[in-house]
């Protein structure tokens, strides 16, 4: 079986953009009305998933980390296909955070979604008022603009598959006017965006099977023989492109990934009874429908929705996130239900406010209830991303059937290298780790899989907790619950013997004033904001009431322990600032000199507290 490898970007896309702009440009030209009408839905579209998004990870299972490593390296996801990396691998390197890269990018392609859908709806041949009637649902759709701005594979497989119909119909309307060259473009361009599909994730093969419902159910040609003999030709190209691309990652997907084994084991005879009856229904209405035959789509993707849903069932959102992939086939469907008579704009608003409404009671109680996993994140973006510069991050991530994937991604990265991760099987592991080290005490450790394990690292590794936060325990993964009803989230960093011993070393300032910890967070917000050129980062400061310890990590990872007091008794302290006293362990002038002038500037700038009598 013959696959194309990873490519280093979305070439599969962009060789379809350009076909597909032959084809726009041969073709006729769209009403200006009409193009200000899909670029101010897509707009607002955009606008509403970057608002209201969840902006974290969205994968059950600890696994949405996974994915954002995938972007950054194709073996991440090998058993899946290279096409995740292949359409993000390019907004991870403009130099913001890739997570947010990737949430802000899905974000944007799900905007494109209703202009798509609502293009794919006039080509085939449905009015106005219904094609407008279904891109206004998908837009305002309260679970895809929930879910857009995250990790998830759903956005890119819902556009992609939009574009392929899209394409057919254009390909539909080259045929019509008789422009071979304009209708083998078009087919081209659908079997390079299957191609892209098919190499993301295997959840986008059915959607992806019943585009050539497109061509079949469009209002021309009007011949039902031409109809069938240019859905099958569509098939076909798809198929063969996809396959002689692709073939081997589908092999590949279908044997590693348990959906493909799961989609249909809960199929039952009344989908085929439902089935049925649908297309009686359709039969008995198509003299009343325009396009007549469009709607089969619409009955296909119902069925298959629900028939394959159950494999979904970890979260309520999940499952719900799985039905959007054929929700833009039922509502393309739909469009021709629409009433001739009703084909006003307003009209088309009411039935998308009904749509939206009947989706957002069903979705409610899910929408408004943040996962732990999903807090979590939140912590750990607010907290790693202050860490030094190529720190590793490790954490207890495999206990049984629970997974915890390590954002290592979260910690800046020195120059091109990305900060390493370790994974902890047992407590021995953070001890052959060299440089900075963080260790996460994670969700997974509020189970009864992984509690064990979690103890026994803190219990044998010598740890300094830099930060943590508690959280409400809400699983993402329904049947995996925590064991106690508040998950307590925490960053440690290992102590090496080293760090321990130049301490020691330079532990020279004695007590001053006591020191408020409304004091010392004031200092910390400003000693952590230093960026010197030396390299070097504030990423603690601890205090012992009448002093504080200031924790400087240089870029070779190592850190370096100053004592802070105020001035007196500053017998056998080798520097001071104003009327602060400070013990600058051995090395710090060498490797941070720029960051402790930057450090003496600031205390300067502060009026240490008045000393009292003790």
């Amino acid at each position: 079986m013959i696959s194309i490898g990873a490519l280093r970007g979305p070439w599969l896309l962009c060789a379809a953009l350009l076909l597909l702009a032959v084809v726009v440009r041969r073709g006729p030209r769209p009403r200006v009305g009409e193009l200000w009408l899909v670029g101010a839905i897509g707009v607002c579209a955009a606008v509403a998933r970057l608002v209201w998004g969840v902006w974290g990870p969205l994968h059950v299972n600890g696994q949405g980390p996974l994915w954002i490593r995938g972007a950054l390296e194709p073996e991440a996801l090998a058993t899946y296909g290279p096409g995740y990396f292949e359409l993000f691998a390019w907004v991870t390197r403009l130099g913001v955070a890739p997570d947010r890269a990737i949430f802000v990018a899905n974000a944007l392609l799900s905007g494109l979604s209703p202009a798509l859908l609502y293009a794919a709806a006039r080509l085939a041949g449905v009015e106005r008022g219904g094609a407008l009637a279904a891109a206004l649902g998908l837009a305002v759709d309260a679970v895809t603009v929930r879910t857009a701005a995250s990790e998830g594979y759903f956005s890119s497989l819902v556009v992609l598959v939009l574009g392929v119909q899209t394409s057919l119909a254009l390909g539909l309307q080259a045929q019509v006017r008789r422009d071979r060259l304009a209708t083998g473009f078009a087919l081209g361009a659908a079997g390079l965006l299957a191609a892209a599909v098919a190499r993301i994730h295997p959840v986008g093969y059915l959607p992806l099977a019943l585009c050539p419902l497109v061509v079949l159910g469009g209002a021309r040609p009007e011949a039902w023989r031409a109809r069938i003999a240019l859905a099958a030709l569509a098939g076909a190209l798809i198929g063969a492109t996809v396959l002689l691309s692709s073939g081997s990652t589908i092999l590949t997907s279908l044997r590693a990934s348990p959906v493909a084994a799961r989609a249909f084991g809960n199929v039952d005879p009344w989908h085929a009874e439902l089935l049925v009856g649908l297309l009686v229904a359709v039969w008995l209405l198509h003299r009343r429908l325009h396009p007549p035959w469009l709607p089969v789509l619409g009955v296909f993707s119902v069925v298959l929705m629900l028939a394959t849903r159950d494999g979904f069932r970890q979260h309520p959102m999940w499952e719900l996130c799985y039905e959007r992939l054929f929700w833009p086939g039922v509502l393309l469907g739909a469009a021709s239900l629409f009433p001739r008579r009703l084909q006003s704009p307003g009209w088309a608003i009411a039935a998308a406010g009904i749509i939206a409404g009947g989706s957002l009671i069903a979705a409610l109680p899910h929408l408004g209830t943040p996962t732990t996993e999903q807090l979590e994140y939140r912590f750990l973006q607010d907290v790693l991303r202050d860490m030094p510069a190529g720190c590793t991050l490790a954490s207890v991530s495999r206990a049984d059937k629970r997974v915890w994937e390590i954002p290592s991604y979260l910690i800046p990265s020195r120059g091109s290298e990305q900060s390493g991760s370790r994974s902890v099987e047992r407590a021995s592991d953070l001890h052959t780790v060299a440089g900075c080290l963080l260790y996460v005490r994670a969700s997974m450790c509020a189970s009864a899989e992984a509690r064990a394990l979690c103890e026994s690292v803190e219990r044998e590794v010598p740890l300094e907790r830099l930060a943590s936060r508690v959280l409400p325990a809400e699983p993402s993964y329904t049947f995996m619950p925590y064991d106690r009803p508040n998950v307590e989230v925490v960053v440690f960093r290992v102590v090496t013997n080293a760090a321990v011993a130049e301490h020691a070393r330079g532990a020279a300032v004695a007590d001053g004033a006591a020191i408020t910890p409304a004091f010392a967070q004031l200092l910390y917000d400003q000693l952590k904001a230093l960026r010197e050129a030396d390299g070097c980062r504030v990423v603690r400061l601890d205090t012992s009431r009448f002093r504080m310890i200031v924790g400087v990590y240089a870029g070779s990872g190592e850190e370096h322990a100053l004592e802070v007091s105020t001035a007196a008794d500053s017998s056998g302290t080798t520097r001071t600032a104003g009327g602060w006293a400070l013990a600058a362990p051995d090395g710090i002038e060498r490797d941070c000199g720029a960051t402790l002038a930057a450090i003496e500037g600031v205390l300067l700038g502060l009026q240490p507290p008045l000393l009292r009598r003790r």
